[in-house]
C-alpha cells in the first residue's frame, strides 16, 4: 500500500494497494499517474522512489522531486556537491547539506 498525501492540509490525496506480487514502485507509478494532482507540486517519496524512470514520469507529468544523495554514490555526490559550490561560492543562496 502506498499513500500520497498533502501534509499542509493533513489529507491523504490518494491510496493504491499493490496486487499479488507487484512490487511497491509499481504502485507508486499507478498512483501518481492516476490520483495524484502532479502537475506543479513537488512529490517527495523514500529511496525506492529516487529510480531514474519514476523521476522522469513525475517531470513529465509536470511535478518536481527531491533526491536524497548519500556520500556511498561518491561521483554523484561530488558532482552535486561542486555545482553547489560554484552555484554560490559564498553561501549566500544555498549549500549542499551533509549527514
Amino acid at each position: 500500500m502506498v499513500a500520497g498525501s498533502a501534509p499542509g492540509c493533513g489529507l491523504v490525496a490518494g491510496q493504491k494497494g499493490g496486487s499479488p506480487g507487484q512490487s511497491e514502485l509499481t504502485a507508486a507509478r499507478e498512483l501518481a499517474r492516476e490520483l495524484l494532482p502532479v502537475a506543479g507540486n513537488l512529490i517527495a517519496g523514500d529511496a525506492l522512489c529516487c529510480r531514474q524512470d519514476y523521476c522522469q514520469q513525475l517531470l513529465d507529468a509536470g511535478g518536481d522531486y527531491p533526491v536524497i544523495v548519500k556520500r556511498n554514490q561518491r561521483e554523484l555526490y561530488a558532482a552535486i556537491a561542486l555545482a553547489f559550490a560554484t552555484a554560490a561560492p559564498d553561501g549566500s543562496c544555498c549549500q549542499a547539506q551533509t549527514w
